[in-house]
């Protein structure tokens, strides 16, 4: 036979084979039992188990062979799993569940499934391990101030060995220790956790806190117990004169800042000053405490004034305002012209020495800007040019220290 030959008996017996199938005769007996569902029960415990138990669940079949089993469908939390019968000899099986499916404490559902039927359904549920795992504890917040209003909380999450819930009501004592007292409180879980509100101390310090359930106790938490806002307070100043000679520097200090317990505030606390003088001048300076304390410094004017001095602390309390006279630390002085000089001075301070160097002298004539010279061993010196100030008549007012004098020149 040629090629072409085998090629076409190949196409002619696929088209007839379904043919020749279609007048054989069908024998449905094995096809019908393996479509009737089995008929079994599950031998479920009736009381709650512990969690990581294993279990062999016993099958009851009736008027079924072994080969036509049913299969288990096992649902839980974990997810769904589909488990086969384990045969233990002739007439009896069971269904092996790990305890690895046991571990998560909760509500399990079962199917036995025969034929894609369901034959058999329940729940069964886990408790819970009776072997302690951790005792979590969660302390918040950290910090609190010592007032009766304040408070912070602590809250205990005890579970098993395979990190369940313990039941509820099950007893857990928080315990908190503050400067040697130590107080416990048994709570009663509810939902998983128990919790207590601890009000703050009225002093400073630190609060140590735990929790314990049987002979147990959890990781220990602390919150530390800041000072409350801090009361008014005052102020006072040191000064080795009370003269303006724009060289000495004066002090300015705090007394002891507390707040309404007698906690002394935290060091760093910022105390802004704030000086004003009878010019309408104002400005201030920042300086943090140290055990409450807190200082600054400020130059003497050079001018006699009355200073109003104050600190405050920002949005909680300020002090009383002090106010402070400064004199003039000269009480007259000397001008004297020679052709077109102007020499001011000696300028003599309260013990009978020449005032410091670099103190400022004004000499303003009219009509005319206003020059202003330093003082050098208490002298003071001004040239007036000719080509600026013609010659004539003019009136000086040299202005210094607080005092101002006129004086009538003559420029040649």
């Amino acid at each position: 036979m040629k090629l072409k030959h085998y090629i076409y008996a190949a196409l002619l017996l696929l088209v007839l084979t379904p043919v020749i199938y279609w007048f054989l005769p069908i024998d449905t007996t094995n096809y019908k039992a393996s479509y009737t569902p089995t008929k079994a029960q599950l031998q479920v415990p009736q009381q709650p188990i512990k969690a990581g138990s294993p279990l062999c669940l016993e099958v009851t079949m009736i008027a079924a062979p072994l080969e036509l089993a049913p299969d288990l469908v096992w649902s839980s939390s974990y997810g769904t799993t589909l488990f086969r019968l384990d045969y233990e000899g002739s007439g009896s099986s069971c269904f092996y569940i790990p305890k690895s499916y046991t571990q998560q404490a909760g509500t399990v559902s079962w199917k036995l499934l025969s034929e894609h039927q369901v034959v058999d359904q329940g729940i069964l549920t886990i408790q819970p391990s009776a072997n302690l795992g951790e005792i979590a504890t969660y302390q918040g917040p950290r910090s609190i101030t010592a007032n009766s209003r304040d408070y912070t909380m602590l809250v205990s999450v005890p579970t098993d060995q395979y990190d369940n819930l313990l039941p509820e009501k099950t007893p857990v004592v928080l315990k908190t220790q503050f400067q040697g007292t130590i107080n416990s409180t048994t709570q009663l879980l509810q939902s998983g956790i128990a919790w207590q509100r601890i009000p703050a101390s009225l002093q400073r310090g630190r609060i140590s806190t735990t929790a314990t359930v049987g002979n147990q106790s959890g990781k220990e938490r602390v919150v530390d117990v800041f000072p409350d806002l801090a009361t008014p307070f005052t102020i006072n100043t040191k000064r080795v004169h009370p003269y303006a000679d724009g060289n000495e520097q004066l002090t300015i200090q705090t007394s002891q800042i507390k707040d309404a317990h007698n906690n002394i505030v935290d060091d760093g606390t910022l105390i802004t000053f704030h000086i004003e003088n009878d010019q309408q001048e104002f400005w201030q300076t920042t300086a943090a405490t140290v055990n409450g304390y807190a200082f600054t410094k400020a130059l003497h004017p050079d001018t006699p004034s009355q200073w109003r001095i104050k600190a405050v602390i920002e949005g909680v309390t300020t002090s009383p305002e002090i106010r402070l006279p400064f004199k003039s630390i000269v009480s007259d002085f000397a001008v004297t012209s020679h052709k077109r000089e102007i020499t001011i001075g000696p300028l003599i301070s309260y013990l009978g020495q020449p005032i410091p160097d670099g103190i400022d002298v004004r000499l303003a004539i009219p009509n005319y800007d206003p020059i202003i010279a330093k003082t050098e061993d208490g002298f003071a010196h001004f040239t007036l040019p000719e080509a600026i100030y013609p010659a004539g008549n003019y009136v000086l007012q040299i202005h210094t220290l607080g005092i101002t004098k006129t004086q009538h020149i003559i420029l040649e």
